[in-house]
C-alpha cells in the first residue's frame, strides 16, 4: 500500500463529503435539518438554525482543518499498519507462529 496516496485519498474523500452535506444544508435548511432530527433519534437540531449568510471563508477553514486532520491521521495508520505488518513478517521468518 502506498500510505500518502491512500491518506490523500481519504482525505480528498472525507472533505467531499463535508462540502456536499454543508452545500446540502446551506440549500435546504429546513429538509436538512428534518433529515438530521430523523438521523439522531431524540436530539433537535432545529435550535441551531440560524439566519446568517453562509460563511465561505468559515466553510474553506473548515474543509483545510479536516484536510489535514484526515491526512495526518491516515498516514499515521498506515505507517503503524506498515510497522505491524513487518513484526508478523519477521516473527513467521523467526519460526514464532
Amino acid at each position: 500500500m502506498n500510505t500518502w496516496r491512500n491518506s490523500l485519498a481519504l482525505a480528498v474523500t472525507a472533505v467531499l463529503f463535508y462540502a456536499l452535506c454543508t452545500l446540502t444544508a446551506a440549500a435546504f435548511p429546513d429538509q436538512f435539518l428534518v433529515f438530521m432530527n430523523s438521523l439522531f433519534h431524540g436530539l433537535d437540531f432545529r435550535i441551531l438554525k440560524s439566519n446568517a449568510a453562509f460563511d465561505w471563508r468559515g466553510f474553506c477553514l473548515a474543509a483545510a482543518v479536516m484536510f489535514l486532520w484526515t491526512l495526518a491521521f491516515a498516514a499515521v495508520f498506515q505507517a503503524v499498519a506498515h510497522w505491524l505488518a513487518a513484526q508478523r513478517l519477521s516473527a513467521r521468518r523467526a519460526g514464532h507462529p
